[in-house]
């Protein structure tokens, strides 16, 4: 039972960090796109990562915690390598297909 709490943790980490990342390019992209507008109308304090990506990051982060500690039950050492394993699971197969799964 301990090993499927596990992989459901991994597998919510990984799909969450999959359509988190993919939002945050797109969100980031844009915000790229409208500083190299405005390069010649401002001193270019504005960051490239937008404020709302930053804070859902970290929402996300927490909720995904909460959800492997409280919901699966998980130990913190569990929670802790199943979110670890997750978020990197989600983050290269959001990269990958991009680099044509090439080194």
């Amino acid at each position: 039972m301990a090993l499927i709490r596990f992989l459901l943790g991994t597998l919510a980490a990984a799909a969450a960090a999959y359509f988190f990342g993919g939002w945050a390019l797109t969100e980031s992209e844009n915000q790229i796109g409208k500083m190299q507008l405005n390069a010649y109308n401002s001193p270019g304090a504005e960051s490239p990562v937008p404020p709302q990506v930053v804070a859902s990051g970290f929402s996300l982060l927490g909720t995904l915690w909460m959800v492997q500690r409280r919901l699966l039950g998980q130990s913190l050492a569990g929670a802790l390598v199943a979110l670890l394993l997750g978020v990197g699971a989600g983050v290269a197969a959001l990269i990958l297909p991009e680099r044509g799964g090439h080194g």
